[in-house]
């Protein structure tokens, strides 16, 4: 009796040491594809063109926490930022002019390549007609010229936090009676996201 227990012991034992042994992974571990950076256009300069005057960009801020709205859609700040502007961690200071795009997408992540077009009610890939460009701004005065986007569409195509931005659209003129007075540019580099 004590060679049957003892051999159903080793036996038992020498079950468990050997299901014991490290597992042979035959399934190679799937490597993450690094996303090509952006091609970026050498002739598109990183500027805009209102009523005669062109103005360097020097930055592209995205602000938005990715949280749906009622109808689905998820609203983006994109600003686009000439000099004398301050960025500390997305709090803004100084004195300048910056274009603001308030862009609908369903993306939680950020923005999405496309064409966004103005619609008057908010939708996916649109942006909204509080979208605006803010001139000789001083953000700790609140002071400034702010002329609404009226009409006129943007082209983005981002990747990671590179981002190209070709912009053209028609702004209302404060005075009524006047044309609508174009603006157009291009912006390419760095998206910051905050």
């Amino acid at each position: 009796m004590k060679v049957i227990e003892l051999s159903c012991v080793l036996l038992l034992a020498l079950i468990v040491f050997t299901g014991c042994q490290a597992d042979e992974d035959d399934v190679p571990t799937p490597q993450m594809e690094e996303e090509e950076p952006l091609e970026f256009d050498p002739a598109l300069a990183n500027e805009f063109t209102y009523q005669g005057t062109t103005q360097a960009l020097t930055d592209a801020i995205l602000i938005g926490d990715g949280e749906r709205n009622t109808d689905g859609r998820i609203s983006w700040q994109l600003y686009l930022t000439t000099d004398g502007l301050i960025e500390d961690d997305g709090t803004f200071s100084g004195t300048g002019d910056f274009l603001l795009l308030e862009l609908n997408t369903g993306n939680p992540d950020g923005l999405v390549s496309s064409t966004y077009v103005l619609n008057g009610i908010a939708q996916q890939l649109t942006y909204n007609s509080t979208s605006s460009l803010y001139s000789d701004f001083n953000l700790s005065e609140l002071t400034g010229s702010v002329t609404n986007i009226r009409n006129g569409e943007v082209t983005l195509t981002v990747q990671g936090d590179q981002i190209i931005a070709e912009f053209d659209f028609d702004l209302a003129i404060p005075n009524l009676g006047q044309p609508a007075s174009p603006l157009s540019g291009a912006y390419q580099g760095t998206l910051k996201r905050f």
